[in-house]
C-alpha cells in the first residue's frame, strides 16, 4: 500500500466514524425530545405544568427536529424523528 492510499483510506475512515457520531447524535436527540414531550404531556394531564409552557416545548421540539429532517440520516432515524413530530403533534 501507497502513503496515498494509506492516506486515503485514513479519511475514509474518519468520515464514516463522523457520519455514525451524526446519527447518534440526532437518535439521542430524538430520543431526548421524546422523553421530554412524553414527561410534559403527563405533567399536564395532572396540571402540574401550565398550558403556556407546554405549547413552547411543543413548539421548540418540532421546530429543532423538523430541522433535522433537513440533514440526510438513516432510514431509522428519519423513522424515529417523524415517531417525535406525530407525538409533539397530538399534544398541540
Amino acid at each position: 500500500m501507497t502513503f496515498r492510499h494509506g492516506v486515503a483510506a485514513g479519511l475514509l475512515l474518519i468520515l464514516s466514524a463522523c457520519h455514525r457520531d451524526e446519527e447518534k447524535d440526532t437518535r439521542d436527540k430524538l430520543r431526548s425530545w421524546r422523553s421530554t414531550l412524553e414527561l410534559v404531556r403527563l405533567q399536564r394531564e395532572q396540571h402540574n405544568v401550565p398550558a403556556v409552557y407546554a405549547k413552547q416545548v411543543v413548539d421548540q421540539a418540532i421546530d429543532d427536529v423538523s430541522k433535522e429532517f433537513k440533514k440526510p440520516h438513516e432510514r431509522a432515524t428519519r423513522e424515529e424523528g417523524e415517531r417525535v413530530l406525530a407525538l409533539a403533534a397530538k399534544q398541540r
